[in-house]
């Protein structure tokens, strides 16, 4: 039966049956989609960062303090009370490429400058889907906290609020 109709499976085609198994894929887990990252984050800063001193150590720790926020973000409830949307892999692969635009982030403190540049574009994607004041609080705490337990670095998302 297609949901939403009377009509049965048998009503559609087969050809198109076939395309909709390739449609109907689960999200990556944990594990491969912090290889999603790494391998996205890794080739952006290659690619638009050359003479940055960023190491691979360094691709995987950002790599997972953005799996943590996102996973932070999604998990936390008061987040989807006033319809947040869903969050899915693709805003975290949206937000790794958004990275590429700082590109002339070229300095000796890159850094603190690739931290507030992954802070500023998560507060684009994600507080501009949030209605409340609490709300974006509570993202800016998130963002805020990930980045002093993984980074020792405080404030970074503060300041990329104010740009």
């Amino acid at each position: 039966m297609i949901i939403g109709t009377l009509v049965g499976t048998q009503a559609i085609s087969e050809r198109f049956l076939s395309k909709l198994h390739l449609i109907n894929i689960d999200f990556p887990d944990k594990e491969d989609l912090s290889v999603i990252v790494v391998a996205y984050l890794s080739a952006i800063i290659r690619a638009f960062f050359p003479s940055a001193n960023f190491s691979k150590p360094k691709v995987v720790k950002l790599a997972i303090t953005m799996i943590t926020i996102f996973n932070k973000i999604r998990d936390t409830p008061e987040l989807h009370r006033q319809g947040f949307g869903s969050i899915n892999p693709h805003d975290l692969v949206g937000w790794c490429n958004h990275l590429q635009f700082y590109s002339t982030l070229q300095s000796e403190h890159f850094e603190v400058y690739i931290l507030e540049a992954m802070c500023y574009e998560a507060l684009k994607i994600f507080s501009d889907r949030l209605a409340r004041v609490e709300q974006k609080q509570t993202l800016l705490n998130i963002l805020n906290d990930s980045i002093k337990a993984d980074w020792d670095l405080e404030n970074i998302a503060d300041q990329a609020s104010r740009h």
